[in-house]
């Protein structure tokens, strides 16, 4: 049964890779500044990568916006750290750093680990090609990251060789000025002293979840499944205002997890997160149990909207 249900969460994790690369290129569109990104990830990564890997920052000064979703920039460094670390099993460092030249902006991600041969480098961006062990990598991860630098007008170069690590320089077009400056966010409003239990099994997702839900205010609990999530819900749920719930875990899955809530805490708003797509989830027998629906992977703006939305509406 366990092998079963790995394979399940396996092919769950390739149907949502399958999803984001086929998705239209328009979900790419927006804009955000390539140092806030990388200050961000870098945070994250230096809490969760293994503390044998250094992880250094140069982003250099001032604002590098470009014609992407933050959502879309985080992504692409996510996939691009994560496959670094991968690469340092004893531990190395981990650069990134962002540079601005005329009219184009430079991300680069840089690691110290195995580097790869002239094969896999000319390879590493087709479909479905993945040098990591069965159960470990879909192949999709950097196929996805070139069609979204590629929407922006952008393209992505690499240079490696075994044993001397591996660069990634993603090349991207300034965005063009703003005509005015962005109005406050409504969202920003709603946090006034409301609580937040974050449910999901992937703690990176988890952390960026806290990151932005703490810097517009809220307070923050988390849970890793569903179980544990329960467990706090009875035990403190009273204080909790608001649950953001993955839809696919291992154990019990985000309708369980809402079913039985709902046996004593009947009116606590739950927004559902997935990497599929709204539809299929809002269709679902469940849906009307439930009080809204974050697309994966989120930005901080759409997190926000999407928890004041549902707590207008509770």
């Amino acid at each position: 049964v366990s092998r079963l249900e790995g394979a399940a969460r396996a092919a769950a994790g390739l149907a949502r890779q399958i999803l984001d690369y086929s998705r239209d290129a328009a979900d790419t569109q927006g804009r955000a500044d390539l140092r806030t990104c990388v200050e961000e990830v870098a945070a994250l990564m230096r809490h969760s990568l293994d503390p044998r890997i250094e992880v250094r920052v140069d982003a250099g000064a001032g604002a590098a916006p470009v014609p992407l979703a933050p959502g879309r920039v985080q992504q692409i460094l996510m996939n691009l750290c994560c496959n670094a670390r991968d690469a340092m099993p004893a531990g190395g460092v981990l650069e990134l750093g962002v540079r601005v030249h005329g009219s184009e902006a430079t991300l680069r991600v840089r690691d110290t680990g195995m580097g790869m041969t002239e094969e896999v480098r000319r390879r590493i961006f087709q479909p479905f090609f993945t040098t990591k062990e069965p159960g470990h990598g879909t192949g999709l991860g950097l196929a996805v990251c070139r069609e979204i630098v590629a929407a922006a007008g952008g393209a992505i170069r690499v240079e490696s060789a075994p044993g001397q690590g591996t660069l990634f320089e993603i090349h991207l077009p300034l965005a063009a000025a703003e005509a005015a400056p962005a109005e406050p966010l409504p969202e920003a409003e709603a946090a006034g002293g409301h609580t937040i239990l974050v449910v999901d099994d992937e703690p990176l997702i988890r952390m960026v979840a806290e990151r932005f839900l703490e810097r517009a205010g809220f307070r923050v609990v988390a849970a890793e499944n569903g179980e544990q999530a329960l467990d706090l819900l009875r035990r403190e749920g009273q204080r909790i205002d608001l649950v953001l719930l993955d839809l696919t875990m291992p154990g019990m899955r985000g309708p369980q997890v809402v079913a039985a809530l709902r046996a004593f805490l009947p009116d606590l708003p739950v927004v559902i997160t997935s990497g599929y797509s709204e539809q299929s989830v809002t269709q679902a027998t469940w849906a009307h149990e439930v009080q809204g629906f974050l697309a994966k992977p989120f930005d901080r703006k759409s997190l926000l909207a999407a928890i004041a939305r549902a707590l207008a509406g509770a």
